[in-house]
């Protein structure tokens, strides 16, 4: 069998600050977390690292054309998640407490602020309220009273696959660009000293990724790899979870090569399945 170590992670124990992370980003580490560190299976380098970090988030000022967080019910401003929480207003920031770590660092500053007027936490809600119009105008040609996950649940035999991967150049950068997808193999190296284990990033689009002993694939075409990604994030995931794998960030249009738009398959779907 071997002795094996982790030769590929160096864990450290002190704290790191994320600055300026959205919604989309706290809402993946959250969906991130339920499969690291709070399911049947704890990872502990995860685990370690997820506590050495303070994560001061920040409400977002623009939408871009991509961005469709409004459809899965969330908001371009955090509302949980984060230590502490930035909100823009003239002259500065609103700083919102959201942890007893995050209220430690406010306690060990306070001379650097003073209590927010109802002029700026005024100003922070109109700021608010238009980026969430316009993430709303973005996508209003999207929305439906039917959500991803009911329409995407019963639709892998579906025609629109195959229509949707016509531009497909079976890349992955969808998937190795997405906060959420956490899909990974193992590889093991003999070396001097025994074995090293190391994690690889994999990405559910690729020919090999289903593939089994003997070389069977049962997902060979690269249209049911395209519904497999989909189905996981709005169908496996929730089923076992409880939540969607996706925060609705964009990032997955936005470096897509064939400028395939995920909103658009879920639209074409809800008018064919």
């Amino acid at each position: 069998m071997g002795e094996y170590f982790a030769s590929n992670f160096t864990s450290s124990s002190e704290e790191k600050i994320i600055l300026g992370a959205k919604t989309c980003d706290l809402e993946s580490l959250r969906i991130l977390d339920s499969v690291y560190a709070n399911g049947d299976f704890k990872d502990p380098f995860y685990i370690e690292e997820r506590g050495n970090i303070i994560l001061i988030s920040s409400d977002c000022t623009r939408a871009q054309d991509t961005c469709f967080c409004s459809l899965l019910d969330l908001t371009p401003y955090p509302k949980e998640g984060f230590d502490l929480n930035l909100s823009l207003v003239e002259g500065g920031f609103v700083l919102e407490v959201g942890s007893e770590k995050g209220k430690k660092i406010v306690e060990e500053n306070k001379e650097l602020m003073e209590e927010a007027g109802e002029e700026q936490l005024s100003q922070r809600e109109k700021r608010r309220q238009d980026v969430l119009n316009e993430v709303k105008e973005i996508n209003k040609d999207f929305d439906s009273e039917r959500s991803f996950r009911e329409v995407i649940k019963d639709s892998f035999n579906s025609p629109v696959w195959e229509e949707a991967v016509e531009k497909c150049v079976d890349c992955g950068g969808c998937n190795h660009i997405c906060p959420t997808c956490r899909c990974f193999l193992l590889f093991d190296e003999k070396g001097k000293k025994g074995f090293s284990r190391t994690s690889l990033w994999d990405a559910c689009l690729y020919t090999g990724f289903a593939r089994v002993a003997a070389g069977a694939n049962p997902r060979i075409k690269l249209s049911q790899r395209f519904a497999n990604r989909l189905l996981c994030k709005f169908g496996f995931f929730p089923e076992n979870l409880g939540l969607d794998a996706c925060t609705g960030c964009g990032r997955c249009i936005s470096v897509c090569i064939g400028k395939i738009d995920m909103r658009e398959v879920v639209r074409d779907l809800r008018v064919k399945v």
